[in-house]
């Protein structure tokens, strides 16, 4: 081979990795929180309902 091919051979690699690669995805912050919420407030249920808080505070308030 000669500097020529061994040139195009390179050029055609570069390409064919720049079509492998993925561009990063731009991530909503505000869905991300909207997310990581809506675990927290499942987490509590968890917690009040399977921990008997809920059923041991029926009628402490009247």
């Amino acid at each position: 081979m000669d500097l020529a091919e061994n040139k195009i051979e390179g050029e055609k690699e570069l390409s064919a990795n720049k079509e492998v690669s993925s561009p990063k995805k731009q991530r909503d912050i505000g869905f991300e929180f909207l997310r990581i919420f809506a675990m927290f407030l499942i987490g509590m249920v968890h917690l009040l309902n399977y921990g008997g808080f809920l059923k041991n505070a029926g009628g402490g308030l009247n």
